[in-house]
């Protein structure tokens, strides 16, 4: 049986040691990098790239935030999770935006993680659930969609520069070209 892959990234060393204690008898589950968030992080999932990546976000800088979105872009197929201490619509709505498949508090228990894991390593997005749960997120998750709507609506009527448009206008701010165009 194929284990479950686990990157785990936090500042606070002690949390990640209990994280690992949690999970260290786990049959299913394999910590492949206990990690501080880093540049670091980003070249080791190149290298050897986990299932789950589990993202400690309560950094003061959203750095958590940053590097999470950063592991989606560079590669999607991994299941992110954040971890929080603050998790209410506002967080959520900010998983949301950096594509986490889980956002979870860290109140939680080692069975409840273990079963995230589990559900994001399958594929699954419990962070859906949220939506149901909480009315002013879905809201807020419905404004974002409709104002992203309306400007592709406006950029579809909106006919883009052609490239000779584009030249022109290059070259007119290079050589500072003023005047008429007799």
């Amino acid at each position: 049986m194929d284990k479950i892959q686990v990157l785990l990234v936090s500042h606070q060393s002690l949390f990640r040691q209990g994280i690992e204690y949690s999970l260290s008898g786990v049959e299913d589950v394999e910590i492949l990098r206990s990690i501080e968030a880093s540049d670091e992080v980003l070249s080791g999932i190149d290298t050897l790239p986990p299932d789950v990546a589990l993202v400690d976000v309560d950094a003061s800088s959203n750095g958590g935030l940053k590097l999470a979105r950063k592991i989606k872009q560079r590669s999607p197929s991994i299941g992110v999770v954040l971890l929080t201490s603050n998790l209410d619509d506002a967080q959520l709505f900010q998983a949301l935006k950096v594509e986490a498949a889980a956002c979870l508090s860290k109140e939680i228990t080692a069975d409840e993680l273990l079963d995230t894991i589990r559900r994001v390593a399958r594929g699954e997005h419990p962070i859906n659930e949220n939506l149901a749960t909480r009315p002013k997120l879905a809201e807020q998750v419905l404004q974002q969609f409709q104002e992203l709507s309306r400007r592709s609506e406006a950029e579809a009527i909106i006919a883009p520069l052609t490239r000779r448009e584009t030249e022109i206008l290059s070259y007119i701010e290079e050589e500072g070209v003023e005047g008429s165009w007799s």
